[in-house]
């Protein structure tokens, strides 16, 4: 089945995927606050590391799709690629609100949340 994506409805798709980060990311910290240690900005764990990697990796892969797209003419062909960077882009956010949950690191977080609000500035909707 070859579906033909329309702006309006991966605009609905990003909010829910923006959505989804903020509202695990809310549910994270309290998860984290409970503890006895409470949330700091950084407390190691294996977590941190693969987090730093899946945001360069998301980094790089939206600065990819946008080089890729500045050429193409079918419209659904490009916003297909936009949700694939999008969702690299979330999986750094929830991956870092597991290791809030895990350790009470908020900067991974922190840095999975930056990096999929970097691929919603650089990969705009309205320009087609």
């Amino acid at each position: 089945m070859n579906r033909q994506l329309q702006p309006a409805q991966v605009k609905l798709i990003r909010l829910a995927l923006l959505g989804g980060i903020v509202l695990f990311g809310f549910v994270a910290a309290l998860v984290a606050m409970q503890s006895p240690e409470g949330i700091a900005m950084t407390r190691p764990g294996p977590l941190a590391a693969v987090v730093a990697i899946l945001v360069i990796l998301a980094a790089g892969l939206v600065m990819f799709v946008r080089r890729k797209v500045e050429g193409m003419t079918d419209d659904s062909g490009r916003l297909k690629l936009f949700l694939v960077a999008h969702a690299a882009c979330e999986l750094a956010s929830l991956v870092g609100g597991v290791h809030l949950i895990l350790t009470g690191g908020a900067l991974p977080f922190i840095a999975g949340l930056t990096v999929f609000v970097f691929s919603l500035v650089l990969l705009p909707i309205e320009r087609i």
